[in-house]
């Protein structure tokens, strides 16, 4: 088993893939599109010797589900991993939120990806 993943260019024409979240604030809904396959990158604009982290929510927006804002219970991702996610048929957008880091802002890159 295995698989190259490219990035898919149309795909990452769509807005909200690329920014910053200030401290407390959250990035709002990004919608991606069912069966999404995408990678996210992120990093504090002033590097920290523990990484960053950041709490994330997903929703279905054609159904009216949006992806409400995080908080501090909601599951993280941390920096420090390869995160490569692919959204099922039941999610079609995420969100995203500066929650853990302290005063410092977040800069994100969301990269939509496909199979080779």
């Amino acid at each position: 088993m295995g698989g190259i993943f490219i990035p898919d260019y149309d795909g990452s024409q769509a807005t909200g893939l690329v920014g910053t979240i200030a401290t407390t604030a959250s990035t709002g809904v990004i919608v991606l599109g069912k069966y999404r396959l995408w990678k996210l990158t992120f990093s504090t604009s002033t590097p920290t010797a523990n990484g960053s982290v950041l709490r994330f929510t997903v929703g279905n927006s054609l159904l009216g589900h949006i992806a409400i804002t995080p908080t501090s219970t909601s599951p993280f991702l941390h920096n420090y991993q390869e995160n490569i996610f692919e959204l099922d048929g039941s999610v079609d957008s995420v969100n995203l939120a500066n929650l853990d880091n302290g005063a410092v802002t977040i800069i994100y890159s969301i990269l939509p990806l496909a199979r080779s």
